[in-house]
C-alpha cells in the first residue's frame, strides 16, 4: 500500500484540464482500491469494496497497488479448455439479441467501426492476438461488438 495524501492526485496529469476529465478523475478516485481488495479474497473485496464505495468514498488515506500488469495475467490459449456455455433457457438467461434489445442500447446499424487495426499492424493482431490469446477482445464487451472479421484478413491478403 502507498499513502496517497489527495485521492485524485495519481489520476490526473499536467494537460487534463476539463471539467469531464477532472469529474471522471474525481469519480474514479473514490473507487481506486476496490479492485486492489480483490487480491484478497471475493468476501474481504466484496466487504472492503462496499464500505469504500459507499461510506469512505475514496477518503481512505491509502492506495492498494496492483503486483503485476493486468496484461500480465493473460494465458496463452493453448493452456486452457475452451467453456461451453449452457444454451439460452428464456426464463434466466436469453439469447444476444433479446440481452440488446432489453438493454435499452441505441446505436444505429450503419455506425462505422470505431475500433480498427492500423494495416500495416493486421498480421500481428492475428499472429500474436488470435493464434496465441486466442483473441480475448472478443469477450471485451458481452454484446460481441469486437470481433476479428476474417473477410477482411483475406482481403489484406490478397492485397499483398
Amino acid at each position: 500500500m502507498t499513502r496517497a495524501r489527495n485521492p485524485a492526485k495519481w489520476l490526473q496529469s499536467p494537460t487534463s484540464t476539463t471539467k469531464l476529465t477532472q469529474c471522471a478523475s474525481l469519480r474514479l478516485a473514490q473507487v481506486r482500491n476496490c479492485h486492489g481488495a480483490f487480491h484478497y479474497g471475493f468476501v474481504p473485496g466484496l466487504v472492503y469494496s462496499g464500505i469504500a464505495a459507499h461510506v469512505l468514498r475514496g477518503k481512505e488515506p491509502w492506495t492498494f497497488s496492483n503486483t503485476s500488469e493486468d496484461s500480465d495475467k493473460t494465458g496463452e490459449v493453448a493452456n486452457f479448455e475452451p467453456i461451453e456455455y449452457p444454451k439460452p433457457d428464456g426464463v434466466f438467461s436469453f439469447d444476444l439479441l433479446t440481452n440488446l434489445q432489453r438493454s435499452g442500447t441505441n446505436h444505429n446499424d450503419d455506425q462505422p467501426a470505431h475500433l480498427r487495426i492500423k494495416a500495416d499492424k493486421g498480421e500481428a493482431a492475428w499472429k500474436d492476438s488470435i493464434e496465441t490469446y486466442g483473441g480475448p477482445e472478443q469477450n471485451f464487451c458481452p454484446a460481441g461488438v469486437y470481433e476479428y472479421v476474417q473477410e477482411v484478413r483475406e482481403r489484406s491478403e490478397r492485397a499483398k
